[in-house]
């Protein structure tokens, strides 16, 4: 298991809440963005356990949103170095290559279903 650091200034805190990627069944992915527009994700680990938020590329996120990737791929593929863990009031910084993690929504991915009346489009979670 990676060591974590315990940081006094958490880049959690600078990141501006953009919205719901998925919020169904209990299942919550959320996208956030730092002052420079760099997307992150943010889901719930199991192990270790608490919220986890980690930066991604535009590429990684349109494949997401297209249902081409699922929430483990964009924890693998990831070009951040660093996964932010906050649990228990406590922001960790842990490096990405050292840490072995468990998704709480392992193979969650977009899937649009489309109602036959309408033209609107609503994305929904499958496992």
């Amino acid at each position: 298991m990676s060591k974590a650091v315990t940081i006094g200034y958490s880049e959690i805190g600078t990141l501006k809440k953009i919205k719901d990627l998925v919020n169904y069944g209990g299942i919550l992915i959320e996208l956030y963005e730092d002052k420079n527009q760099q997307p992150y994700i943010s889901t719930f680990l199991k192990n270790p356990p608490g919220q986890a938020y980690v930066g991604i590329n535009d590429g990684l996120l349109h494949l997401f949103e297209c249902g081409k990737a699922d929430i483990r791929d964009l924890f693998d593929y990831s070009p951040a170095l660093f996964i932010e863990i906050e649990a228990d009031g406590q922001q960790k910084l842990f490096y990405r290559a050292d840490l072995e993690i468990e998704l709480l929504y392992e193979e969650c991915r977009i899937s649009y279903t489309y109602e036959k009346t309408s033209s609107d489009h609503r994305p929904q979670a499958s496992e």
